[in-house]
């Protein structure tokens, strides 16, 4: 029976040393996954500041974005009315060069088929007449201005003698 027991206690040894094993393998994986948890939260930690200064940069860059973008609305704004305001000014002075084109052209051109007297004529008639187109010109412009004025348009007529430009046309600068 002694053998028996023996036998016994060297199973329960080998059992024993056979568990201790397994437990430490055991300790040694929960080691690791402890390692492997404390990493991941680490990194999840790094990744959610990095994540909210992303969201912080972005805001920020909205706002930016935002202000940039009503700038370049305003800036479109006052480049319309520019272009309507330069378009007006345009068509008025197309309408004014064409109205004194003939009167320059014929009036020009008379002195050399009828001599100089008709040129002295023919000059200080273009004056008066260039006068009263001028003064039609301004009061069409005053009464433009007073209906600007009226549907808050930022047109406005300046008062200016009758300036012109190279080419000898009226000038509505």
């Amino acid at each position: 029976m002694e053998c028996y027991y023996e036998a016994l206690v060297q199973e329960l040894e080998e059992s024993q040393k056979q568990m201790l094993g397994e437990l430490q393998n055991l300790r040694i994986e929960h080691s690791t996954c402890v390692f492997t948890i404390s990493s991941m939260k680490a990194q999840m930690e790094t990744m959610s500041q990095d994540m909210n200064e992303q969201i912080l940069r972005f805001a920020e860059d909205g706002h930016d974005l935002d202000s940039l973008n009503q700038e370049l609305e305003r800036r479109a704004i006052t480049s319309e009315a520019t272009r309507k305001k330069a378009h007006r000014h345009s068509l008025l002075r197309m309408s004014v060069a064409c109205a004194t084109w003939p009167l320059v052209t014929a009036n020009q051109m008379q002195p050399f088929s009828n001599g100089s007297k008709q040129f002295y004529r023919g000059i200080h008639e273009s004056e008066s007449k260039e006068n009263d187109l001028t003064a039609y010109v301004n009061n069409e412009l005053r009464e433009m201005a007073i209906l600007g004025a009226l549907k808050r348009s930022s047109f406005a007529v300046e008062d200016s003698p009758s300036s012109t430009d190279i080419t000898g046309l009226l000038s509505f600068a």
